[in-house]
């Protein structure tokens, strides 16, 4: 089975997984205090991850999966897609004159 068009534009500009668990959280009611003591780990670590400024780790992944917050695998799937379209925007933004241009040919008389 392809990609599909719609597929494509869903992947461009992925959420950052922290946005996506910021809202589940909510939906549960946690705060960040409550949900970095269930997941066992640091609150400004989990700050970080919520307001896109760090990676969601696979550590963090598995605690979310031991939660019953979403499987690791689908978490960790998230991060990649919004790491990939990331360096795909920076690749592509990147300016023309960064890269080097082919050296000429040269045209050599009586050349055989």
């Amino acid at each position: 089975m392809g990609a599909t068009e719609e597929d494509s534009v869903w992947m461009a500009d992925p959420a950052h997984p922290g946005e996506v668990l910021r809202d589940d959280l909510a939906a549960l009611g946690w705060t960040q205090c409550e949900a970095a003591r269930n997941l066992g780990c640091a609150r400004q670590s989990l700050g970080a991850v919520l307001n896109g400024k760090a990676r969601l780790s696979a550590k963090l992944a598995l605690a979310l999966e031991a939660c019953g917050i979403g499987k690791a695998e689908m978490w960790m799937a998230m991060q990649s897609a919004y790491d990939l379209a990331q360096a795909r925007t920076r690749a592509t933004s990147a300016s023309p004159a960064s890269t080097p241009s082919p050296r000429p040919r040269l045209n050599v008389v009586g050349a055989t």
